[in-house]
């Protein structure tokens, strides 16, 4: 492998792992959203919402080493489909934090958590919610395309779901 070769690499791994915290801090936004929402808990739903800031960061820091990667590197083939990918999913990691702040936001303005079948049925959805988003994220990390394939069945299931809510 040669110097350039290398440092490809090596700058693709920094922007992997920093795509790797940020979907850790987007889904750890939509469970403490969640725990907010269940439980009434307006403190977890308030630290919720000003940890937007930091995914939100990440997020625009992921989008620049993206665009100076291309400039520095000029990929092609391989590598420049899987930057196309993580500017993508960067995109969708931080509109998840986003959905968790709107959750959070919702949840302060309740007078109690839902309860009955209502706080089942969102339970139930928020499980399956949160397989997809971790198997999303397992499939992006290991670059497993059949998982991909896979989990975008679950959405299918996951919107008749959201329907019946």
């Amino acid at each position: 492998m040669t110097h350039l070769e290398a440092r490809m690499e090596k700058d693709l791994g920094r922007i992997r792992d920093l795509v790797r915290d940020l979907a850790a801090k987007s889904e750890a936004a939509v469970q403490d959203a969640l725990h907010a929402l269940q439980t009434g808990d307006q403190q977890v739903a308030y630290a919720t919402i000003l940890h937007d800031h930091p995914i939100n960061r990440v997020m625009r820091h992921i989008d620049h080493l993206c665009h100076t990667f291309i400039a520095v590197h000029l990929p092609s083939a391989g590598p420049l489909r899987l930057l196309s990918s993580i500017i993508r999913v960067n995109i969708e990691l931080e509109r998840i934090g986003d959905y968790a702040v709107t959750i959070c936001r919702e949840a302060v303005q309740l007078s109690k958590p839902p309860s009955g079948r209502l706080a089942r049925e969102i339970e139930r959805v928020a499980g399956g919610t949160l397989l997809m988003l971790r198997q999303s994220i397992s499939a992006f990390n290991e670059l497993n395309a059949e998982k991909a394939r896979s989990t975008m069945g679950m959405g299918d299931q996951i919107e008749a779901s959201m329907d019946a809510v």
